[in-house]
């Protein structure tokens, strides 16, 4: 785990899918919020399935923001003040637009995951990341996935995981 100090956060980068992903799955099963940034709707999707199907996650405790999301959700969602509190896990890529901001301190822990190979740009990263301007303990956690992850690629425990990633 590579780390950096930027505008008070500390920045975990992972190029290692366990301990990204034991962590991940920590934050969920210890109560926390977390808010999940992933630039492959694919992810969002797997990582959406994952929750609800191996953490018990209720599918009405996830906000999913895509592109495909009908508008009145969309707009809902674009409102993160007023609409992400009511959920356990947020789950967006670049489709929530500009200006969104989740301004209350310490009640979301931000992680990401950003797929080399699909040419995230990276200020648009930052952004998406800096949504939460107040993470838990300042901390936001970045996995670096530098190639796709085989089929049943074993991230948390010896688990079967995201079978479906990439």
């Amino acid at each position: 785990v590579n780390t950096s100090v930027s505008d008070d956060k500390l920045w975990k980068i992972y190029h290692h899918t366990r301990v990204f992903h034991d962590n991940l799955v920590r934050s969920i099963n210890s109560g926390n919020k977390v808010a999940l940034v992933c630039n492959l709707k694919s992810h969002i999707h797997t990582y959406m399935e994952y929750f609800t199907k191996e953490l018990g996650v209720k599918s009405e405790e996830i906000l999913a923001i895509t592109g495909s999301m009908p508008e009145a959700l969309r707009i809902f969602a674009g409102d993160p003040n007023g609409s992400w509190n009511n959920y356990r896990v947020i789950l967006y890529n670049n489709s929530l637009g500009p200006g969104a901001s989740y301004d209350f301190p310490s009640v979301f822990e931000v992680y990401g995951v950003c797929a080399a190979e699909s040419g995230f740009d990276p200020v648009l990263a930052l952004q998406l990341y800096n949504r939460i301007r107040t993470p838990i303990n300042n901390v936001i956690h970045v996995l670096v996935l530098h190639k796709e992850l085989s089929p049943y690629h074993s991230v948390c425990s010896g688990e079967k995981l995201l079978e479906k990633m990439c």
